[in-house]
């Protein structure tokens, strides 16, 4: 019961980040491409043993650029715990290239909640950019430092 209102809160929490996005005049498109070049916030990440959670991903995470009062929070703290704006915690598990959490029986889940599946993200400057699925689209969202 305790795992299903923490999938249920990553959820919510999903879902609120996609409303934002669908809001956004930005939305879409794949713009640039990508050189192989990167700036000193884009840390290229070698493969990182699972439960251990890369050091820029470490930090308060906002739905909004501004980080105005009231914005969704989401904080990714060294020892791998995932702490939502309600408080929910849960043990998040990383490589280089996907986020997932895992159950106490072991069972793995996308942030989305998806069973069996991991979460892509990737880091660009200040931006977390991840791959979800949310009311039956897949969408790209953005979180902001």
């Amino acid at each position: 019961m305790k795992n299903t209102f923490k999938i249920l809160g990553i959820i919510a929490f999903i879902a609120v980040i996609g409303f934002s996005i669908v809001g956004c005049a930005s939305f879409g498109g794949g713009g640039g491409s990508s050189s192989g070049s990167s700036s000193s916030n884009e840390t290229s990440l070698a493969a990182v043993p699972a439960g251990d959670v890369p050091a820029n991903l470490v930090g308060k995470w906002y739905d909004d650029a501004k980080k105005r009062k009231g914005d969704f929070v989401q904080e990714i703290t060294a020892d791998g715990k995932l702490i939502l704006d309600g408080g929910d915690i849960s043990t998040l598990y990383a490589d280089a290239t996907h986020l997932w959490i895992s159950s106490a029986e072991g069972t793995i889940s996308s942030l989305d909640g998806t069973i069996g599946q991991k979460t892509p993200y990737r880091l660009e400057g200040n931006s977390l950019f991840m791959t979800i699925t949310a009311m039956g689209m897949t969408m790209e969202t953005e979180l902001f430092r």
